[in-house]
């Protein structure tokens, strides 16, 4: 029996969680638990005969900084439908969608160097432990690969800039954290292709002896030593 974390925000139907005190006790339910978003830490409530399992639901993090000229309309309450026709993703795995160093007064906002916009993409966790969790994790690694190979191709940015909502404004930059990943990585739009290594001893229905060698390269000229995600390079 699936058992939702304390701090679930009761006001959605899919599963949030609230920034708030553990407020575990001996008291609670055998089976109650509570995930602390900053430690990454989950707390349970357990008896001699409760058996836990414990099945993690793969996470996507976006960060992105925005010009902070972008419109003020992008934030308002449609800020994850916007984030969904954007991204090409369904708006209900959208779980958080924070705006960072950013002020709600509009002069302040132009002060700002950028706006940072904090995404958190990822499927409900199944409630019977007998699911194929392989299959709610596969579409996560795939939003994920499509997500990143549209950034590095420039698309995700165009489409951005076409989004009047957005004030036709694309973000500066983008930084990824990857299902099972502990960290973020700074993509780099590719600007260029060189082949380095051209291909010989070919022959019909075979492969080549020596393979083609390509380095995509920035805008700046520097090689892009990160591109595609982890599970689909």
């Amino acid at each position: 029996m699936y058992v939702s974390p304390i701090n679930r925000d009761s006001l959605y139907s899919h599963l949030i969680l609230n920034d708030q005190p553990n407020n575990l006790s001996f008291s609670s339910a055998p089976g109650s638990n509570f995930f602390n978003r900053t430690t990454r830490m989950e707390s349970f409530v357990i008896n001699g005969d409760t058996v836990i399992d414990l099945k993690v639901s793969q996470l996507i993090v976006l960060n992105l900084n925005l010009p902070p000229q972008t419109s003020s309309s992008f934030f308002s309450s449609n800020l994850t439908a916007n984030l969904a026709a954007i991204l090409r993703v369904s708006s209900d795995k959208i779980r958080r969608a924070n705006i960072i160093s950013v002020n709600n007064n509009s002069r302040i906002r132009r002060q700002l160097s950028t706006v940072t916009l904090s995404v958190e993409i990822r499927n409900d966790p199944v409630a019977n432990i007998s699911t194929n969790v392989s299959t709610q994790t596969n579409p996560i690694s795939n939003i994920c690969s499509a997500i990143i190979n549209r950034y590095q191709s420039g698309e995700l940015l165009q489409a951005w800039s076409n989004k009047p909502a957005a004030g036709n404004r694309a973000p500066i930059d983008l930084n990824v954290q990857e299902p099972r990943n502990a960290s973020s990585t700074l993509l780099s739009i590719i600007y260029r292709i060189e082949l380095v290594t051209s291909p010989s001893s070919c022959r019909e229905q075979s492969p080549c002896s020596i393979q083609p060698t390509l380095v995509a390269h920035d805008i700046d000229g520097d090689v892009i030593k990160i591109l595609a995600s982890n599970d689909q390079p």
